[in-house]
């Protein structure tokens, strides 16, 4: 699945489950959220705020990227466990359609 169809179903996830737009961005920087892009082979996560990115990690594959976002933006371990799961599963449904 390439990095583009993985974005998508990202956010289709996060529409799905709940997850309010104002506490992520897919595709680039967007204030006061926790951010997702790509940058060449490579995929970063990052806090934006006052126009800097904050505790940058970078990831070769998207699915860990994805899941690094998950984990910050779950209010508590629980939360992080039952979205990661239903992430996991949204995923093995795309990759097998």
């Amino acid at each position: 699945m390439k990095n583009y169809d993985q974005s998508k179903t990202l956010r289709n996830f996060f529409e799905t489950v709940g997850i309010p737009e104002s506490y992520y961005g897919i595709g680039g920087y967007k204030e006061g959220a926790v951010c997702i892009e790509n940058i060449e082979e490579e995929t970063i996560v990052y806090d934006a705020e006052r126009a800097e990115k904050y505790n940058l990690k970078k990831y070769e594959v998207y699915v860990q990227a994805a899941l690094e976002l998950i984990s910050r933006i779950a209010k508590t371990k629980e939360d992080f466990e039952f979205l990661k799961n239903a992430f996991l599963e949204e995923i093995q449904k795309e990759t097998l359609s």
